[in-house]
């Protein structure tokens, strides 16, 4: 599986394992000049940007570690943005989570949730 298929499909096992923890998907793959948001989601009250980094077991580093300082001040840009085009006024709480998706050779999958990953 190419980098791409594999990010596709760590993105949907991460959109259900979300759901299935009750979180309501906002929105998927929000394009900025910024970069990215993977997933908006909402837990309660709490609006919830989810970085997803997928990998195969075979990869060296952990997918979380790629999301260094650069890529956090990038996320927090993206989801200014957001919040600007979607709420008005009375901006609500908000985080940002990673989940990490690991593949081994025969497409089975751990996921690990980091809530509050960055502020």
């Amino acid at each position: 599986m190419n980098r791409q298929s594999l990010g596709k499909h760590g993105e949907e096992m991460a959109e259900k394992f979300l759901k299935d923890r009750k979180y309501k998907i906002l929105a998927r793959n929000f394009y900025t000049r910024w970069g990215e948001l993977d997933i908006v989601a909402r837990d309660k009250e709490t609006v919830v940007f989810v970085e997803v980094k997928a990998r195969s077991e075979t990869d060296f580093a952990r997918p979380e570690e790629s999301v260094n300082f650069t890529k956090q001040k990038h996320l927090r840009k993206a989801a200014q943005i957001w919040l600007l085009e979607n709420y008005h006024s009375d901006l609500p709480a908000c985080r940002f989570d990673v989940v990490s998706v690991v593949f081994d050779k025969d497409d089975n999958h751990t996921i690990e949730h980091f809530e509050n990953a960055f502020t």
